[in-house]
């Protein structure tokens, strides 16, 4: 016998007993998190199965350790707890938290098999997953009841396969792993047409569950959906985040109930390393439970000029406002002011309108405005005016001037969201000033005209729309790549998703959201950007990305070229009307047009000099962008 010691072991709570060889190195707060939803949970499973009662037939052995037991079944230990400590045994009994032996009973005909479809997608981020693991969980115990067979599988692994057990290896993938887009019907029935699910869903007595959030789809044969959906509640401490969790068959909801999920810090410590060695007593835990917001890049929102989402309006940053600019021409620019006492803490131009979000700080407090105008220069009223108090984390940490930071804006209720400058995104209403929860625990990475790239709690990249936030793609593990101060692009190639990434030595990685497939970009001078193919470039060329290179030449003059991943050059070169311009964009307009444009930025980050324009047209110049600034007509005047 070893003299060595393991360490004391962690009793499991009653509801994950049955899965020892699973729990039995977890660490005891994670334990009770997900011992909590599962008790939460079970309620819902037995309701809509009809499972809640008695089982017939003749008992065939033990399946395990329970809490749903008469007395005559309590375990030897518990009648020992009576003798002990009496007050004890009556509160456990109370509480339900005795184990019984759950014995299984043996079925006259086949008892079929509980086949289970978790949908990993981007509506199950964070602790909703917990959730959904843990209604697997239920039906596990459900099919131990039966003497079912279970199988199951989920989006989480690029494989799909179907699974027969329970094993840690396969839980931590499912807890872990995303799947970049929802399960749609397609793919449930791909899925469901493996050999092994389709033998087991002809088995007399089997049934289906989906697993995932709202947007479900329907099954081809008789399922139940559980669908999650993560809210926010505001309870006696503050607000919290709650998910209303409803169990459906073919008639509609047979069951529902709200949860409170646990804290964004605890959730995102289990769900990044869920079986972790537990540390030595007194030994504080080695991984951080949730991003660092002090660890934020300062250089997420682009500075001193960018494209605007629709492509169609360059953004430039001047000392006195920002320069909104049609890329086809400067007649039409607008000047939004601002003065050197307000801040600019949200600014969003689409095609018809224009909103800004300002911020005035003072003694006491501080006064956040919004505003909306027309490109008529209508509407200068402010469409909300609130206090804030003054240590609010808007407030406390600045952007600099030159900085040029999203708005996004919500159809409904006309409320809005911005990014403080540590990352955390808000959402402002006319009554207040949350948390905006679908960006919660997420670091931002930069703003794109294509969508906002976010970093995700397990170190995936997350393509997110700059209007509402909602999630356009998911790029699993890629924040991990990242270089500091190294550059991002996306775009859509063939109308999927592609994140650019540069690496050392200016090369980049392309990836793709649907397949997951990587190219290498070799730089010819430096890399820009990527756009979709464009076939007023090069007919051949179609089909293909380009990236974007500026390089000199031997009279040290600045060209553009397009280029294919293969380093071939898709047309000629683009030399830029003044070799002084080092800061380039590029994006693409509604028809797909390439846009570029470059500036020469002073010490502050602010443009002084200014060359743009679309693909197919000339350069629009300007040399002394100061003087053009004062011809330009100014919002709200």
């Amino acid at each position: 016998m070893s003299a060595a010691s393991t360490g004391p072991r962690t009793t499991l709570p009653p509801a994950l007993a049955p899965w020892t060889a699973l729990f039995s190195d977890m660490a005891e707060p994670d334990l009770r998190i997900l011992a909590a939803l599962v008790e939460a949970l079970r309620p819902l499973v037995e309701r809509a199965d009809g499972a809640g009662g008695q089982p017939q037939g003749e008992i065939d052995g033990l399946g395990g350790l329970g809490t749903r037991g008469g007395i005559e079944r309590l375990v030897a230990s518990e009648w020992l707890w009576r003798d002990l400590d009496p007050d004890a045994f009556l509160q456990r009994a109370a509480e339900r938290d005795l184990l019984t032996l759950e014995p299984v009973y043996r079925q006259a005909a086949d008892a079929g098999a509980v086949l289970v479809v978790v949908d990993a997608g981007p509506e199950l981020l964070g602790a909703p997953r917990l959730v959904a693991f843990a209604a697997l969980l239920c039906l596990a115990s459900l099919a131990r009841r039966r003497g079912a067979r279970l199988l199951w599988a989920s989006t989480a692994t690029p494989e799909r396969r179907w699974l027969g057990a329970l094993k840690r290896s396969d839980a931590a993938i499912l807890l872990r792993e995303s799947a970049a887009t929802s399960l749609d019907a397609v793919e449930l029935e791909r899925v469901l047409a493996e050999a092994v699910a389709t033998r087991a869903a002809g088995r007399p007595g089997a049934c289906l569950w989906l697993i995932g959030g709202s947007d479900l789809p329907e099954a081809a044969r008789p399922c139940r959906r559980i669908t999650i959906v993560e809210r926010p509640r505001l309870g006696p401490d503050g607000l919290a985040v709650a998910a209303d969790v409803t169990v459906l068959d073919a008639t509609g909801p047979v069951a529902a109930a709200r949860l409170d999920l646990p804290p964004e810090r605890e959730a995102v410590a289990l769900l990044r390393d869920p079986f972790r060695p537990r540390p030595a007593p007194g030994r504080p835990p080695s991984r951080r439970s949730a991003p660092d917001r002090s660890a934020a890049p300062p250089d997420w929102a682009p500075r001193g000029l960018a494209f605007a989402p629709c492509g169609e309006h360059l953004l430039v940053a001047r000392p006195d406002g920002i320069l909104i600019v049609p890329v086809t021409g400067t007649s039409g620019a607008l000047r939004l002011p601002v003065a050197p006492h307000e801040r600019l803490v949200g600014l969003a131009v689409g095609r018809s309108r224009i909103r800004a979000a300002c911020l005035n700080v003072y003694a006491d407090d501080a006064r956040l405005t919004l505003r909306s105008w027309t490109f008529d220069r209508s509407g200068a009223a402010a469409t909300l005016d609130r206090r804030i108090p003054r240590d609010h984390p808007l407030v406390c940490r600045r952007l600099p001037k030159a900085v040029l930071p999203p708005l996004g804006t919500l159809k409904r209720r006309n409320r809005s969201w911005l990014l403080a400058a540590d990352g955390t995104a808000f959402l402002v209403s006319e009554t207040r000033l949350i948390d905006y929860a679908p960006l919660a625990g997420e670091l931002p990475l930069a703003v794109t005209p294509a969508g906002l790239l976010m970093r995700d709690r397990a170190d995936g990249v997350i393509a997110r729309r700059p209007s509402d936030g909602k999630v356009v793609a998911r790029f699993p593990g890629r924040a991990g790549s990242l270089r500091p101060g190294g550059g991002l692009a996306l775009c859509a190639v063939r109308g999927q998703p592609t994140l650019g990434i540069e690496q050392a030595g200016g090369h980049w990685h392309v990836v793709n959201a649907a397949d997951g497939v990587v190219a290498h970009l070799g730089p010819q001078g430096r890399i820009i950007g990527i756009v979709p193919p464009y076939d007023g470039v090069r007919a051949q060329a179609v089909g293909s990305l380009l990236a974007l290179h500026l390089d000199r030449d031997e009279a040290a003059s600045a060209r553009l070229t397009f280029r294919t991943p293969d380093g071939a050059a898709a047309g000629d070169p683009l030399t830029l009307p003044d070799a002084t311009l080092e800061a380039v964009r590029v994006a693409v307009d509604a028809d797909a047009v390439p846009c570029i444009a470059a500036a020469r930025c002073d010490a502050g980050g602010f443009v002084d000099a200014l060359a743009f324009g679309q693909l197919d047209r000339g350069w629009s110049h300007l040399r002394d962008l100061g003087a053009f600034t004062e011809a330009v007509p100014c919002l709200g005047a």
